[in-house]
């Protein structure tokens, strides 16, 4: 048998198949067929009593008709009859037949053959969810993977030629030449990537230089400009006089008026 897989040890609590397990199994599988028959037989008893009371209903409604149809105090045919529930305190068996039948199949130590073979039907498949036995061809549905006839050199041999490619690809020296070219590619591309980065930061740098010394020389000709404004001759300052000032609006609104035309 072969595959691997995983494997659980037997005395473990959460083992599927030990016997704690199987037997809890069986127990609920016991409790729940003994609540259907419960449930069956009570239908079946229910089933019974309605037939029962038809027939009775029945007999009666038979009984009632006869009684009619005898004059005076003659007794009727059908009062002394059995069938009809003539007289009283006669039990009427309904279910003889089935209970003969029963009869029949009990053994004498009182226990139903019929009873038993089911129980032990029902152990045997019980105990057959569980165990294979060997040349048991009454195992039906898929093969499960142990159980799978794979030769043990066909598993091999599909993975041989699989090996034998790898070893050769690590052992070949112009594949090994090729893993080392392609090594110092990647090397010497790698450094052309790091220059290209390295000359975008210098060059980002050198921009930042450049402005700020543009930025300093504005600056500085804006200071120089200044101070020569300060240090050159101002113009002579005239000071107006009083008739060629204005007069105050709110004094004299006439000729403020006349001023600004």
């Amino acid at each position: 048998m072969g595959g691997g897989g995983l494997v659980i040890l037997k005395h473990k609590s959460w083992h599927v198949y030990n016997e704690k397990n199987r037997e809890k199994v069986r127990k609920d599988e016991e409790k729940a067929k003994l609540e259907d028959d419960e449930k069956a037989a009570r239908a079946t008893k229910a089933d019974q009593e309605r037939r029962l009371g038809i027939l009775r209903s029945k007999s009666k409604s038979h009984k009632n008709d006869d009684a009619e149809r005898t004059p005076g105090n003659q007794p009727s045919a059908s009062s002394n009859d059995p069938e009809f529930g003539g007289k009283e305190g006669v039990h009427v068996n309904l279910f003889g037949e089935l209970e003969s039948e029963a009869s029949r199949v009990q053994r004498k130590d009182g226990r139903n053959e019929e009873h038993e073979a089911e129980k032990a039907a029902e152990k045997a498949k019980f105990e057959k969810q569980f165990t294979m036995h060997l040349g048991d061809e009454s195992v039906t549905g898929p093969t499960p993977w142990y159980a799978k006839d794979e030769p043990y050199a066909d598993r091999h041999v599909s993975k041989k030629p699989k090996m034998e490619q790898q070893s050769l690809a690590r052992n070949d020296p112009l594949a090994v030449f090729k893993s080392k070219d392609d090594d110092c590619s990647k090397r010497s591309k790698t450094k052309k990537d790091d220059k290209k980065r390295d000359k975008k930061k210098n060059l980002s740098k050198s921009k930042s230089i450049e402005q700020l010394r543009a930025e300093r020389l504005s600056r500085e000709g804006k200071e120089r400009s200044r101070e020569l404004e300060l240090m050159r001759p101002s113009a002579p300052i005239t000071t107006a006089t009083e008739r060629e000032m204005p007069y105050n609006s709110g004094f004299n609104p006439e000729f403020q008026r006349k001023r600004k035309r």
